[in-house]
């Protein structure tokens, strides 16, 4: 994500790799973190609840259009509103993604799962009018909701 409010706990992103892939509907499953520069210290986060060897943390590392050829292959892939997510759904991956102050019908995954948390974008703007300062609107966002829309995700693919 481009801006704090619209990035969701790697600590959660963590918790649903490994609930998923060690004893879930994808186990033994590899996790392939991708993202910007930026995004290294939640791509670390993920890889330490992962084991090494089932894990590939690429943040920065690759290029969009190496990125597209990873998310072709994608079992599932999860995300918030990020150009990651858009190209996820480019490349024809399963998405589910958490979304808190965007407005997810102009800027959500087109065919992709949409968690949001209790509030609407209309109340988001309410207590941050121009959708940029520091507050962690994502923590709104629950982890089980969307473990729940992955698994649902996943078993209409099988």
């Amino acid at each position: 994500a481009d801006w704090v409010g619209r990035e969701w706990p790697s600590e959660r992103y963590a918790g649903l790799a490994a609930t998923l892939t060690n004893d879930g509907p994808l186990a033994g499953g590899r996790v392939v973190v991708l993202g910007d520069e930026k995004d290294k210290d939640a791509g670390h986060t993920i890889r330490l609840a992962m084991p090494r060897n089932r894990t590939s943390e690429l943040p920065g590392r690759l290029s969009r259009v190496q990125a597209l050829a990873v998310l072709e292959r994608a079992a599932l892939y999860l995300g918030g509103d990020s150009v990651w997510t858009q190209l996820a759904v480019a490349a024809g991956a399963p998405v589910v993604a958490a979304y808190g102050p965007s407005d997810d019908t102009v800027r959500g995954p087109w065919g992709g799962v949409v968690v949001r948390g209790p509030r609407s974008v209309d109340e988001f703007r309410k207590i941050d009018p121009g959708l940029n300062q520091a507050i962690l609107h994502m923590n709104e966002v629950p982890a089980d909701r969307m473990l729940k829309a992955a698994k649902k995700v996943l078993a209409e693919r099988s």
